[in-house]
């Protein structure tokens, strides 16, 4: 009751309480007062109650004092971070802190265990020490030492591609590497690649590589996984691993970009960069290329422009499986080819994706070579006289017999027709190469030549070596104009009549194309100003200083006088030694005879000095001198060996721009420039190098090497 009073006893202490006002009490103890080992504990309580003495019952507790054990353990499996480990008995669950974040484990017959999907682990830095950390507090409240462990978080790094790598039309067409580094890795790892344009992009390229010993990995992107990304788009590469010890991924990730621009390219249209007609059949010619960055089956188009902007003609055709494209030109964008006019070849293409292909372009000269040439073969007072020759390669049609029709024009202000000097070759009697036979027309009525034109018709015959070249006719023309330059040009066409007999030369039917012209232009005895013609052009500027442009299209021959004085001292302007169209010049040994020059005088050498051959008579010094003083070249040429007494050559020889042509001589002990009483024969302006001079570039010399 309230106010009585309450003995109160704990292992051999006691403490005198009050009850309250609402009968109840209580009271403590010191720690002082407990035993010194745990065990029972027994507590009474008596009091007194109106006399009458009242006891509780006793009360029996435990001391437990002693903190639990606790032991921690971790290993990575498929799962993720495996933590585990025993607790005593009289524990429930464990604490667990991993870098920092929290998680419980329930004990379960003294033994816990969780494990961490490496997607809930929280983020480590590449390296780092990553504290896992287990705590306990048993049921009497006593709490177990701290146990901890220190995991170290995996590293990777990507070395290739960089950041900001393009992939282009190498990756397009070989694929490409990606690789790099790690740490903390075990061999055989799993580095997971992923190549996206956006975080919730699904259809995302992935693949993956399997780390070495020395923590490097590396993969190979093939080139049909790389065609299937879109082109022109920014992608981020992110490599992934997990580490031995600390399995939360470390990831490392770049910026890529896609640039797939295709290209495409032409093979060699022409030879040179010329299209000699003469040589293409227009039924069986192609132009071909390559592409890169485009799909088989794309189309390409060629297009053949003319230089004023016009098309020609234009064509489709597809890619094939190798990238490479063939186009096949219909015959008539051949025959709309004009002889000297330059064209341009173009060929566009664009990729599955749209994207256009620069456009591939390669400029050409359409050039036809000659037929026919004409030659002089003398002069009657002031009728000069000259001979027709035709290559019947040239001119021959698809059928076995083809007729010709050759026309022959001339400025009839500087000369007229001489009737009478016309030399037609006799006919051959043999049916079967009857391609010398040659009817003249037009020359029953003089009123019809007087616009300086005549024609005459003639047969060729395939399949006759012998007639290869042949010397059709003859005729002359009165030079009623000397101070005049002389113009004669020829031309002709070829009937492809399907003729079978002879008498059918000249008839309509069938194809009619044209073979290459050919002018020449024969000079006075004064300086002149010659241009080549867009065509094959023979130049004889006779005597007199003469300035000779050779640069227009076509296979070009100057013609120099034999000797200097009759020469005079000629400029030559465009003469180009290589290529298909190269130019020539030769010596007119009618006024000069070779056989005055060394040995036979029939063949020319490029060399630098040393031994020159026995009958060169043409030698092309392909060391630069300085100037073309006289002494200079004499010094130049010190170093040849081979020449006698008497000997005398041609030589032409450059500054490495420009190159004379003189002569010169040996006196049996020093060589000398010798030109008469005149001049060196010409300097060729911007002519090069001389030591591309080849036999191309000869007329009248037969190559000799040293």
């Amino acid at each position: 009751l309230e106010g009585s009073e309450v003995t109160v006893t704990l292992n051999g202490a006691t403490r005198e309480v009050t009850a309250g006002a609402d009968n109840t009490w209580s009271t403590s103890f010191d720690p002082a007062d407990l035993p010194a080992a745990d065990g029972d504990l027994i507590i009474t309580a008596a009091t007194t109650i109106g006399g009458t003495p009242i006891t509780a019952p006793a009360v029996t507790l435990t001391l437990d004092t002693t903190p639990p054990t606790l032991t921690l353990d971790t290993a990575v499996t498929a799962d993720g971070l495996a933590i585990s480990g025993t607790a005593s008995s009289d524990v429930d669950e464990v604490a667990l802190s991993v870098g920092g974040q929290d998680f419980t484990a329930p004990v379960s017959g003294g033994t816990w265990s969780l494990t961490v999907a490496p997607g809930d682990l929280p983020a480590a830095a590449p390296g780092a020490t990553v504290t896992v950390a287990a705590n306990a507090t048993d049921r009497a409240g006593n709490p177990a030492p701290t146990a901890s462990l220190d995991l170290t978080a995996a590293s990777i790094s990507v070395a290739a591609p960089t950041d900001g790598f393009v992939v282009g039309l190498n990756e397009f067409e070989s694929g490409f590497t990606i690789s790099g580094s790690s740490t903390g890795v075990a061999a055989g790892g799993t580095v997971a690649i992923t190549i996206m344009d956006s975080p919730d992009d699904d259809e995302g390229f992935e693949t993956s590589a399997t780390v070495a010993a020395d923590g490097t990995w590396s993969v190979t992107v093939p080139a049909a996984d790389v065609q299937t990304a879109a082109d022109q788009e920014s992608f981020t590469l992110s490599a992934s691993v997990r580490g031995s010890e600390y399995p939360a991924p470390a990831t490392a990730s770049i910026g890529i970009s896609t640039d797939f621009a295709p290209e495409i390219a032409l093979g060699p249209v022409g030879e040179d960069g010329v299209l000699i007609l003469n040589e293409i059949d227009p039924n069986d010619t192609v132009i071909t290329g390559s592409t890169r960055g485009v799909g088989a089956d794309q189309m390409v188009t060629v297009s053949i422009i003319g230089d004023d902007g016009a098309t020609v003609g234009s064509g489709e055709t597809n890619v094939l499986a190798d990238g490479t494209f063939v186009f096949e030109v219909p015959a008539g964008f051949i025959r709309a080819l004009d002889a000297g006019s330059t064209y341009s070849v173009n060929a566009d293409v664009s990729s599955a994706s749209g994207r256009a292909a620069d456009t591939a372009t390669q400029t050409v000269e359409a050039y036809r070579a000659a037929a026919n040439t004409v030659s002089e073969r003398g002069q009657e007072g002031d009728v000069a006289l000259f001979n027709v020759f035709t290559d019947l390669t040239k001119v021959a049609g698809s059928d076995v017999l083809n007729s010709i029709t050759f026309t022959v024009s001339y400025d009839p202000s500087v000369a007229t027709l001489d009737l009478e000097a016309f030399d037609i070759p006799t006919a051959l009697t043999s049916t079967s190469v009857q391609a010398n036979r040659f009817n003249i027309t037009g020359l029953d009525g003089v009123e019809d030549l007087s616009d300086g034109t005549f024609t005459f018709l003639g047969l060729s015959v395939q399949g006759f070596d012998n007639l290869d070249t042949t010397r059709v006719m003859g005729f002359g023309l009165n030079v009623d104009d000397p101070g005049s330059v002389l113009e004669v040009r020829i031309s002709s066409e070829v009937s492809d009549n399907e003729i079978t007999t002879i008498e059918a030369l000249g008839a309509t039917v069938g194809t009619t194309f044209p073979v290459g012209d050919w002018t020449g232009y024969f000079g006075t005895a004064g300086g002149d100003t010659i241009a080549a013609a867009s065509h094959d052009t023979l130049i004889r500027g006779r005597g007199g200083d003469d300035m000779i442009d050779v640069s227009a299209t076509g296979a070009h021959t100057v013609l120099f006088e034999g000797g200097s004085v009759a020469n005079g001292f000629d400029t030559v302007t465009g003469f180009t030694l290589g290529g298909a169209l190269a130019d020539r010049f030769s010596i007119a040994f009618d006024v000069f005879d070779q056989d005055v020059l060394r040995g036979d005088g029939s063949a020319f050498q490029v060399t630098d000095g040393g031994a020159v051959g026995a009958n060169v008579g043409l030698l092309v010094f392909s060391t630069a001198v300085a100037d073309f003083a006289d002494a200079t070249i004499e010094t130049a040429l010190g170093g040849l060996t081979g020449l006698e007494a008497g000997d005398n050559l041609y030589l032409l020889i450059g500054d490495g721009t420009d190159a004379e042509l003189t002569a010169i001589e040996f006196d049996g002990t020093n060589v000398s420039v010798a030109t008469g009483s005149g001049t060196s024969y010409a300097r060729f302006e911007a002519i090069g190098d001389l030591s591309g001079f080849s036999a191309a570039n000869i007329l009248g010399f037969e190559q000799h090497n040293a």
